[in-house]
């Protein structure tokens, strides 16, 4: 018997519920050369971070050297596991798109779902290829990209660098 699971890439919110809030806050700040600018926020500090987040997507309250990017929560049956940046410019060190599943739902397949999904958003963003950078040491991650038609362009300061056509 086959079942479906439902699956939700969506855009950060300006309002989120706690679901959301407790995810980035079950997020380390840094692993994997993964970053999390939310964790440790309060409550309201994170309404407020969701609204930056809104805005960088549109290219408004960017900080310096920084492209607009839209910040997409995937969601599985409704419980949020993880996050992805997509840029939708490229960022020739960090790549097209950042990654980051909570560890309590890692080797569940979600990563290789969030990659997949986070591809069809950024054919979406009329991006023809896009440069994932992952940590050399990161095999899931790696094997992941790979999976996906990722193409090893260089290894270079401890990071794979991998590109998809889309």
């Amino acid at each position: 018997m086959i079942t479906s699971v439902n699956i939700e890439l969506r855009p950060i919110r300006e309002k989120e519920d706690i679901s959301v809030y407790k995810l980035f806050q079950s997020l380390p700040a840094e692993e994997n050369g993964a970053e999390n600018e939310a964790f440790g926020l309060t409550k309201s500090e994170f309404s407020e971070w969701c609204k930056i987040k809104v805005n960088n997507s549109v290219g408004l309250e960017l900080p310096k050297n920084y492209v607009p990017s839209t910040l997409f929560i995937l969601f599985i049956e409704d419980v949020p596991v993880g996050r992805v940046y997509i840029r939708h410019k490229l960022v020739p060190d960090v790549g097209h798109i950042g990654r980051y599943i909570a560890k309590e739902f890692r080797n569940k397949g979600y990563g290789n779902i969030m990659l997949i999904e986070s591809l069809k958003k950024a054919k979406e963003m009329k991006l023809e290829k896009v440069l994932i950078v992952c940590k050399e040491n990161n095999c899931a991650g790696c094997k992941t990209i790979e999976k996906n038609g990722g193409i090893l362009e260089k290894i270079e300061k401890g990071n794979k660098h991998f590109w998809i056509h889309l």
